[in-house]
């Protein structure tokens, strides 16, 4: 099995809306690490982290053609949008 092949049977791109979730999770808790305690920064880049993974879901609807992932384990179907 070659890269290509490897990649095109992961199909990583149905789990972007949870992807952008947990590193939205991760910025905001490197942040907040290095950051003061009165960060009004934070409230701003978790919405925008949760509006972007709403696009990714509102792209997927809308454009998704093979919703199978990580060689069938992960089904990304309408439904499970």
């Amino acid at each position: 099995m070659d890269f290509a092949n490897f990649t095109t049977l992961l199909n990583a791109g149905v789990i972007l809306p949870e992807g952008i979730v947990i590193l939205t999770l991760v910025l905001i808790l490197a942040v907040d690490l290095v950051s003061s305690r009165n960060n009004q920064i934070l409230p701003t880049l978790a919405i925008a982290g949760l509006l972007g993974a709403v696009g990714a879901l509102i792209w997927q609807w809308t454009g998704l053609q093979e919703p199978l992932s990580f060689i069938g384990s992960f089904n990304g179907d309408k439904l499970s949008i």
